[in-house]
This record gives C-alpha cells, sequence and structure tokens, in this order.
C-alpha cells in the first residue's frame, strides 16, 4: 500500500510517500499547497497531520492551515481513498517520545530508526533529499503505519 503523509502548512506542505510492503519512504519534499492536491489519487491511503487548539485563540495563520487541511480532506474524499487525521501529539507518543519533546528530537529518533549513524553528507541513506516539513511527514507516515501494524 502506498500512504501519503501530509504535513499542512500555510503556503507549503511537506509530503512523504510511504510504501508500507518494504517499510520506507519514497518520494518526499516540501512543495506548495496547491501542488500536493494532483498527488492524493496517486496513494492508496491518505494521513494529515491534525492539529490541536487546547482551547486558546488561533491565529489567521492556524485557520489558513486549516482550510488546506479541509481541501486535502475534499481531494482524498473525491478520488475515493480513505484519509485519516494523526494530532502531532499522538505521533511523538506512538514513537515512544515525550508529547512536548522538540522537531529536532523528532528527526533524530526517525533518521536513527531509518538509517543507524545518519549523517546528512557522509551516510544519508534512504533518506537523502529529506528537509524541513518532509521530516514530519516521514514521522506522521511511521506514527500511523505503526498504530495500524503496517511496518514490515
Amino acid at each position: 500500500m502506498i500512504l501519503l503523509a501530509l504535513d499542512p502548512g500555510t503556503r507549503q506542505t511537506g509530503f512523504t510517500f510511504f510504501n508500507t510492503e518494504t517499510s520506507a519512504p519514497q518520494e518526499h519534499g516540501d512543495i506548495g499547497n496547491e501542488q500536493i492536491l494532483p498527488l492524493i489519487p496517486a496513494c492508496d491511503e491518505l494521513v494529515i497531520e491534525g492539529m490541536i487548539s487546547w482551547a486558546t485563540r488561533v491565529g489567521e495563520t492556524t485557520r489558513q492551515t486549516l482550510i488546506w487541511i479541509g481541501r486535502f480532506i475534499q481531494a482524498a474524499v473525491f478520488a475515493g481513498i480513505p484519509w485519516h487525521i494523526l494530532a502531532r501529539d499522538k505521533v511523538k507518543t506512538t514513537l515512544g517520545l515525550k508529547a512536548k519533546c522538540r522537531d529536532a528530537e523528532i528527526d533524530h529518533f526517525i533518521q536513527e530508526l531509518y538509517v543507524p549513524n545518519y549523517n546528512r553528507y557522509r551516510n544519508p541513506g534512504i533518506l537523502k533529499g529529506f528537509a524541513e516539513d518532509s521530516w514530519a511527514a516521514l514521522a506522521l507516515a511511521t506514527a500511523y503505519c505503526v498504530r495500524n501494524n503496517l511496518l514490515k
């Protein structure tokens, strides 16, 4: 199964296509939100990183991101693709990390999980080219697979 994991933003989104048969990331990157929409029909399942406000006021950027989440869901529904939302704190705890850990800690965990002794320049392995929000998308894909027993 090909899973598409999205870490949405106001203007661009980190994405990772993840092959659950090989337990490996495939195509990935950080691209404009409009460019994500045509990618959605190419997957078997979609998982999007959700947001939690904890009853606090949200600003314009958060509202814009929520609109994009809705558009991504709409594209999945129109394509007949199952979609899921997984909040960032659930991603962290599913991976065995603390809910309050920083992005750098999540990135390091993912790097060591997929490429022991990971080094961006000398030993990137299958993680070559990952940057910015595509790291978060890979963490999301990994957590989703762990929660649903999809890793081989």
